[in-house]
């Protein structure tokens, strides 16, 4: 296991990670992901994505609060503490920006199907178990504030009445990852 640490040291040292930090200041990332088997992190910086591996003792804050990793938002903004002389992270700290009010008042309106984090945003929008999916139209498409829902991944408009006019909305979606439209005849699926 030492020497994968010190495989990981050489490439944060010359990946310029390792310089960006001394040791207790924080660097700023984008956290993308953890693997809690392999205690690792994937994260973004300086435009590059690394898999970084986790202390053993990582303190993990979100919103302020201690939290554990199995409570850790991804696809995040963080500030991230490592150990020069073992690679790993010893801290990782997000502040988690919240949804919009509007945002979401404009799903609830909607009836869509929405997913949450362990923060509490909302990571997936989806016509999936919506019994009325005709509320689910262009026009709600352009009065959801989708820039107030800032960590959207997943789109799922499957089964209803969203024309390629009212897709154009969703540019606005900074996070999007997955989305998904078919079926003319949304109503044929009840």
């Amino acid at each position: 296991m030492s020497i994968v640490r010190t495989a990981f040291a050489l490439l944060l040292l010359f990946s310029g990670l390792a310089s960006a930090a001394t040791a207790d200041q924080p660097v700023e990332v984008e956290l993308k992901s953890w693997n809690q088997a392999e205690r690792s992190v994937e994260l973004i910086f300086r435009g590059e994505r690394r898999t970084i591996p986790l202390a053993d003792n990582v303190r993990v804050i979100v919103n302020g609060e201690d939290a554990n990793l199995s409570t850790m938002p991804a696809n995040r903004p963080a500030s991230v503490v490592f150990d020069k002389a073992t690679a790993a992270i010893t801290s990782i700290e997000i502040v988690s920006v919240k949804d919009k009010p509007a945002a979401m008042a404009a799903l609830n309106r909607s009836g869509a199907h929405i997913r949450r984090d362990a923060s509490g945003n909302v990571v997936e929008v989806t016509s999936r178990m919506v019994k009325d999916r005709s509320k689910m139209t262009d026009a709600w498409l352009a009065s959801v504030d989708w820039q107030g829902l800032p960590y959207v991944t997943v789109v799922g408009l499957n089964f209803t009445p969203v024309t390629d006019a009212g897709l154009r909305h969703l540019e606005k979606v900074q996070r999007l990852q997955d989305l998904s439209e078919r079926g003319e005849d949304y109503q044929q699926e009840f």
